[in-house]
């Protein structure tokens, strides 16, 4: 029944990929999507300008559109098919990953704004949906004067004397913050925080690098008539809005309407505003990202969102991580050359084997390879016992090499080998052949507790089919194609291409062949 199933499958996938490239259907024709994404608008430009080279007069079909619009449905049917599923990464990770790439930490994002733009509320959802420690400098001063730390005391002196507290120790104190475990950990949202030019320019010349400077814009009109409809309650401090928040008509009459929320007082402080951030924004240009804050809130987390979720292609040189400092800031309790060594004790002895009556092996210990596992420690022993390779490859030699540290798991060691054996022993019952096999370079890994027990061995990953005899098989299923018996499973043979994968060839090449007709006959015109 499964294999009628994959048959009828894909038959009826060919058929619908022929009756679309022969009527020369419009299936998702992109001069008429009207995408929206520029993902979407870089492809219909794309696709318009091949039609266009091809034919003036050809607007009523595109090739293009119909292939992508065929290989769309072809997968979309196969994946529905197998019901696959993905996982979504965590919505920090685009940020954090880039910041990881480069070496540094995590992530720091400026949120800016004028009064009433709605930053408030914007902060407590980035807090919710990406984790960020949120950090204004009002929470910093009053933290460090009440735990009168050394910079605290010195703030204090200049607001006791009713003096503004210095831009530069302004920096100090954000950059101390900045360094705390949290923040190294989460990332920051830093809120209202430079304020003004010199502090940004003292931001830069600490080297303290923004990720994203998020601004919010909102036109004057529109906050002078949020800020002028706001009243206080003076026995609750619960704040109203005559338009947006209207207050419960007992307590209108108590209300009050503070002189800051005025008309005049609000524009004055706009203007401020404008002045000011007019004048910071220059340093942080390549990290600015302006909001529309006029939607609803809504939609203009949606935006924020989109703006910290947005991944841009870093240069080459930033994409190289340090590995000596990251492995230096490891806090595993074993070290990176202490580990290796202890990786090449654990081969030499033969993984799983003891050394003083005490096993190599963690009780939560996983083996994996390509196909086979995880499996626990008692299966794999049991495995270990019956599957002799040096009884029917005594001159097996692995050619271990490459032993290093994982920088991203320091409790890792990745070693590769370039396997060489000859078949001159019985395997597994059967006579031996006498064949030479050389394997194709795979990569494996060992991980361990901080005890030095092994927690995780992964084994036999090719990391290029194309050499040696086992057909670009690793591990043990390489032995057994090697002396010509593969085990009879698609998993432990050589890879053939999935029929979903040939039909989208099949498609692929039929679309060039109608591409070059139409070029050739356009031509000729």
């Amino acid at each position: 029944m499964k294999q009628h199933g994959r048959l009828l499958r894909g038959i009826c996938i060919i058929a619908i990929g022929l009756a679309l490239i022969v009527t020369q259907g419009a299936f998702v024709p992109p001069h008429r999507s009207g995408s929206s994404s520029p993902a979407g608008r870089c492809q219909e430009q794309l696709a318009a300008r091949s039609s266009a080279s091809v034919s003036p007069e050809s607007s009523n079909t595109s090739t293009p559109g119909l292939v992508a619009g065929a290989a769309t449905l072809l997968l979309t049917l196969s994946l529905f098919a197998q019901r696959r599923t993905s996982s979504k990464p965590h919505a920090q990770s685009l940020v954090r990953v880039a910041c990881q790439a480069r070496g540094s930490k995590a992530p720091l994002v400026v949120i800016a704004g004028p009064p009433a733009a709605g930053k408030g509320t914007q902060c407590e959802r980035i807090k919710e949906k990406f984790g960020y420690v949120h950090i204004s400098t009002g929470d910093i001063l009053r933290a460090n004067v009440k735990e009168g730390t050394e910079l605290g005391k010195k703030a204090n002196e200049y607001m006791t004397a009713g003096k503004l507290v210095p831009s530069e120790l302004i920096v100090d104190l954000v950059k101390d913050r900045l360094a705390q475990p949290d923040v190294a950990e989460k990332g920051c949202l830093l809120d209202g925080f430079p304020r003004a030019p010199d502090q940004a320019k003292a931001m830069v010349d600490a080297n303290i690098a923004v990720d994203k400077f998020i601004l919010i814009e909102v036109p004057d009109d529109t906050l002078v008539e949020r800020g002028c409809g706001r009243r206080l309650d003076p026995e609750t401090g619960d704040i109203y809005h005559l338009k947006f928040k209207p207050p419960p008509a007992e307590i209108v009459d108590r209300l009050v309407h503070r002189s800051d929320d005025q008309e005049t007082a609000i524009r004055e402080r706009l203007g401020i505003y404008h002045e000011q951030v007019n004048c910071i924004l220059p340093f942080f240009s390549d990290a600015v990202c302006k909001i529309d804050g006029l939607p609803k809130p809504e939609e203009v987390t949606s935006s924020v969102f989109a703006a910290l979720e947005a991944s841009e292609t870093p240069d080459f040189e930033s994409q190289v991580v340090d590995e000596e400092a990251m492995l230096a800031a490891s806090n595993f309790a074993i070290k990176p050359a202490d580990l290796v060594q202890l990786c090449k004790d654990v081969l030499r002895r033969g993984a799983g084997t003891t050394k003083d009556g005490e096993a190599d092996l963690a009780d939560d210990f996983e083996f994996c390879a390509p196909v086979v596992g995880p499996i626990g420690k008692d299966a794999y022993l049991e495995a270990l016992g019956t599957f002799k390779i040096q009884d029917a490859f005594p001159d097996v030699n692995n050619n271990y090499h490459f032993f290093r540290v994982d920088p991203f798991e320091p409790d890792r060691v990745w070693f590769q080998t370039r396997k060489t054996a000859t078949n001159t022993g019985k395997f597994l019952g059967k006579p031996s052949t006498g064949k030479a096999l050389t394997f194709p370079p795979e990569a494996y890994s060992i991980r361990f507790n901080p005890d030095g027990k092994v927690k995780e061995f992964t084994v036999g990953y090719p990391m290029d089919r194309r050499i040696g005899n086992t057909g670009g098989l690793g591990g043990a299923f390489g032995f057994f194609y090697g002396v010509g018996r593969p085990i009879p499973i698609p998993e432990c043979r050589p890879y053939k291409p999935s029929w979903q994968f040939r039909m989208l060839r099949f498609i692929s090449k039929v679309s060039k062949r109608f591409q070059g007709a139409r070029v050739q006959k356009a031509s000729q015109a």
